[in-house]
């Protein structure tokens, strides 16, 4: 079993935040990576669903006349 000094034993320990811009570029760049992957995933779910289940036209009228002739007289 390794017996530290207390010197070696402060080299080991960080007192402070080792390189803290990189740190928050890292959490950043994962973060926004995150929320575009949902954002994407959402929109394609979204499309998929609308691809299977057209909505019904609304105030749809009366279908259109037979071709040819259709005047009653």
């Amino acid at each position: 079993m390794a017996i530290f000094q207390e010197e070696e034993l402060a080299e080991l320990i960080p007192t402070k935040a080792e390189r803290p811009l990189l740190r928050g570029l890292l959490i950043g760049i994962a973060v926004g990576a995150t929320v575009a992957g949902i954002i994407i995933l959402v929109q394609t779910i979204r499309n998929q669903q609308e691809r299977q289940d057209p909505p019904a036209a609304e105030g749809a009228g009366p279908p259109p006349p037979p071709s040819g002739d259709a005047s009653p007289l």
